[in-house]
Parts: C-alpha cells; structure tokens; sequence
C-alpha cells in the first residue's frame, strides 16, 4: 500500500480493491473446489502402482544378478515410497468420510505389506553382494518368476481400478526358504540366510 501511495494512488482505494479481489478469488477457488473436488483416493492407487512396479524392478534386479542396477532401482523405490507416503498424509488431511477411512485403511495395510515385501530381499541382496552371486536353484527361478507376475499384476489393477486376480506368491516362497535353508553354500557364509 506504501508503495502505491507513492504512484499517487490513494491507500483506502488500493485496500478496497485488495479485499475485493482477494474476495472474488477465494470465492472462486472455492466454487471451484466444490464443483470439481480432487479427491485424493482416486490418486493414491496410482501412487501405489508406481511403488509396486518400482520394487518389481528393485527385486528383477536383485534375482537377475544386475549388482549395476541396484542403486538405480534402490533410489527409485524410495522416491515412489516417499510419494505414497505423501499421498497418505494428503488422504488422512481430507473431509471425513466413510469412504476416505476406508482407502486410508486399505493404503496403509498394502504399503505395510509391499514394505514387508522388500526388505524380505535384503537378505538375498545381502547374498548377492558377499558372494557375488546367488545360490542357483530351481525354486529360485520359480520364485522369481511369480514374484514378477504378481507384482505386474497388482500394478495393473491398481493403474486401471481392476480387481485383483492373482495366484499367490507365497507356495514358491515357502519352497525357495526351505532350499536355502538346506543349501550348505549358504550355511558356511557369513551372511547366513
């Protein structure tokens, strides 16, 4: 207002006019908001997509053996860890409304779980690094081959709002840990699976 003063126009006239514009402009963007809100549920599965096929890539570089790839597919798991993280904090800020709880509710179990997902390979990158290799085994392969399905396919209905058709990873899981367990490669190493 000071500065206006200075061009010979009148402070009360520039107030007036600062309120009234900042008036209307309000108004605006909430009309605005009201007529097309942006929900952040509708965008957290996104966020969770991204996620998912981020740790896909971390994981296929893991059980390919791509040491280069690591660091690469590491960084971006984190950078799309921290997006659905935000996203999260964006959905618990909205209105309350039943079906906000329940994508909150919903997010927050999955990003617990695709979390419990990724650090079960830590000890297979662990592996990895020390030895120079992993261990070669048939259920390693079938591992790795529906880990990668599974995860392509919660990508995919997370990015198209689908429901989920899967056949669980879990059974090959079981087999690969009982086969490291037994592999006496692994038994004498210091990182001992």
């Amino acid at each position: 207002m000071l500065l206006l003063s200075f061009e010979g126009i009148a402070p009360g006239d520039a107030i007036q006019m600062r309120l009234l514009c900042t008036l209307l402009g309000s108004a605006l963007a909430l009309t605005a908001y009201l007529a097309w809100p942006t929900w952040e549920g509708r965008r957290i599965n996104l966020a969770l997509a991204k996620l998912v096929e981020s740790y896909r890539a971390h994981i296929r570089a893991v059980l390919d053996e791509d040491i280069a790839a690591l660091h690469e597919t590491r960084s971006s798991a984190r950078a799309a860890r921290t997006g659905v993280l935000a996203s999260l904090e964006r959905l618990q800020a909205e209105p309350k409304r039943a079906q906000a709880r329940e994508e909150l509710a919903l997010a927050e179990s999955f990003l617990a779980n695709a979390h419990r997902l990724i650090r079960t390979t830590l000890s297979l990158e662990a592996v990895l690094r020390d030895e120079g290799s992993l261990p070669q085994l048939p259920e390693l392969t079938g591992f790795s081959t529906r880990v990668d399905r599974a995860l392509a396919a919660i990508a995919a209905a997370l990015r198209d709002d689908a429901p989920l058709q899967l056949h669980s990873p879990r059974p090959a899981e079981r087999r690969l840990a009982e086969a490291l367990e037994k592999d006496p490669a692994l038994t004498n190493s210091p990182t001992g699976l």
